[in-house]
């Protein structure tokens, strides 16, 4: 599934980001300021632009209200907890 009309690459991992889930689980359109987790390395994002996103600093994650910062960690916690291995070649 596949809902962002643009190529927005990870910065860690430099794979896609094509879906974005709201916490409660609906799909939404990422906006500057939204943060998000890679499904694939897991790693803290903030977007910077609609389709632009750069790694989510410490700082930036302290300046997050507490429940944020719980729901991002929970969220990141259970991708990790559950990922799917990804195809890689041979």
């Amino acid at each position: 599934m596949k809902i962002f009309h643009a190529d927005i690459m990870c910065p860690t991992c430099t794979r896609s980001i094509d879906l974005g889930l709201g916490l409660a689980g609906q799909a939404s359109q990422p906006k500057p300021g939204d943060v998000a987790v890679c499904a694939h390395c897991f790693e803290l994002l903030m977007f910077t632009g609609p389709t632009t996103v750069g790694v989510l600093g410490e700082e930036s994650l302290e300046q997050l209200s507490a429940n944020m910062r719980k729901a991002i960690t929970v969220a990141r916690e259970h991708l990790a907890n559950h990922a799917q291995p990804t195809c890689t070649e041979s």
